[in-house]
């Protein structure tokens, strides 16, 4: 990314992915076949459960104001996986919507992070609430179809006209 001069992205310094090291090409071809272990041991686990999908959070946040978002956790398996993902939005942050307390951070510091994140349905008015839906490698087509049907059980308050989600 330094060799392309364009100034960073706030929310990829984040994360920290401009600082993951090159891998050298026999170095990459081992990597490759960990993974594709690991994709073997998840196919399994998905046709001896007989998944269609799988839903999920799409992020520990709601949808987070420009440059804030720092956490690829939720999305970062799939990516590695090879796996056909889609975000749907389901709500948005309402003026009712309340702080919750830190207290309830039970899950460590990244826990507590997130819960300290969330000021408030000022900072975050209409923010999009989403949760992911994943298919099976190779899978997509299938995928749009179960995103739909999703969809319209999530969302029975738009109409016909609502736009089919994109992969």
């Amino acid at each position: 990314m330094a060799a392309g001069n364009e100034p960073p992205v706030q929310s990829v310094k984040n994360v920290n992915l401009a600082s993951i090291p090159a891998v050298s090409m026999p170095g990459l071809i081992l990597l490759n076949g960990k993974r594709a272990g690991i994709q073997q041991a998840y196919r399994k686990l998905w046709v001896d459960n007989n998944l269609d999908a799988i839903i999920t959070p799409g992020a520990p946040t709601t949808a987070t104001p420009l440059d804030k978002w720092d956490s690829i956790t939720y999305t970062m398996l799939w990516n590695f996986m090879d796996y056909p993902t889609c975000i749907i939005p389901v709500d948005c942050v309402q003026s009712g919507d309340v702080v919750d307390s830190v207290s309830h951070a039970i899950n460590g510091e990244r826990d507590e992070h997130n819960y300290l994140m969330y000021t408030g349905p000022e900072a975050y008015a209409n923010a999009a609430l989403s949760v992911q839906v994943v298919g099976m490698r190779q899978e997509d087509e299938r995928l749009a179809q179960i995103v739909c049907q999703v969809d319209k059980i999530l969302n029975v308050k738009h109409t016909k006209e609502h736009a089919l989600p994109m992969l």
